[in-house]
């Protein structure tokens, strides 16, 4: 931790005698946290309360606002909540769905998306949304699925037999869990997560990417032969894309780097959740419509806006 100088005062100044005055400036160090974190993170906390102690000449109560574990807890209930929720979906097709396959047939749909995906992606110029790299998460996303689906065409892999209108129900249910479930929790207690003003209209933009990489995906990993594994195979290789595009050029796309982490947890609880609606609705495309919705409302909510 370390005190710096003070505007219009020498060195010597009481820091407290120029926190009062507004003009007072201190920079701190706090550990352990990165863009986010450092909102919630203990030592951020600790000097925001001193320096408002100070502020209005207070001696404090010392109390610090520490909801790490209270918002593990209640992101873990929901969580667990999902499993008897997804028992209300409804059964869309009789058996059981997907294109799934053994390793031995499976390999190349989880590792040729990967490294052709950014590769292509390389010719693409400039950007076009006014959503930090959320163009080109998008094409990705829609490469992705494209490349992934073409594969599983080559593969054999089949064609949905499910009926339109239970997929659309039980799209709209897994839809509702994301973005109500967690997405009313995360506004009210961790950052903005409602699409407001312009980012409204780029919530479908997004959707354009999220929706054939979900939709590829899922049917992918999903089905009575699928590979053990398959769904984290797939999402890790998704998130090794990512990275791969960054060192191909590291200047344009590292803010990736941040989201990565992110994305992982998001994948992570999507993967498990798009296993119970499988078991519940017979069918892959559920679970892929609604996290497509949910992903593209999550990028078009929380990604800074540019010029």
């Amino acid at each position: 931790m370390r005190r710096g100088d003070w505007p219009g005062r020498g060195r010597s100044a009481s820091p407290r005698g120029a926190s009062r005055r507004g003009r007072g400036r201190r920079y701190a160090l706090a550990a352990g946290v990165e863009h986010i974190g450092i909102l919630y993170g203990r030592d951020a906390l600790a000097e925001s309360l001193g320096w408002l102690d100070g502020v209005f000449g207070r001696a404090g109560s010392g109390f610090l606002d520490i909801r790490g574990g209270a918002l593990a807890l209640l992101f873990g209930g929901l969580l667990v909540l999902g499993w008897p929720l997804s028992m209300l979906l409804p059964r869309a097709v009789a058996g059981a769905e997907g294109g799934g396959m053994r390793w031995r047939r499976f390999w190349p749909v989880v590792l040729v998306p990967a490294v052709v995906t950014p590769l292509l992606l390389r010719l693409v110029p400039g950007r076009f949304l006014p959503l930090l790299l959320g163009d080109y998460l998008a094409l990705h996303c829609a490469l992705y699925g494209v490349v992934t689906g073409l594969l599983l065409w080559w593969r054999g892999a089949g064609w949905s037999g499910a009926r339109p209108g239970r997929v659309a129900l039980g799209a709209i249910g897994v839809a509702a869990y994301a973005m109500l479930g967690f997405g009313v929790a995360i506004d009210l207690l961790l950052t903005s997560f409602l699409p407001v003003g312009m980012r409204a209209w780029l919530v479908p933009v997004m959707l354009c990417g999220t929706l054939p990489w979900f939709l590829a995906d899922e049917w992918a990993v999903r089905g009575p032969h699928a590979a053990r594994f398959a769904a984290p195979a797939t999402k890790l290789a998704f998130l090794v894309s990512l990275l791969l595009a960054v060192a191909l050029d590291p200047r344009r796309l590292f803010f990736l780097v941040i989201i990565v982490p992110v994305m992982l947890l998001f994948l992570a609880v999507y993967g498990l959740v798009g296993r119970w609606s499988w078991r519940a609705t017979g069918t892959p495309l559920p679970a892929a419509i609604g996290h497509a919705l949910a992903l593209a409302w999550a990028l078009a909510a929380t990604f800074p806006l540019v010029e």
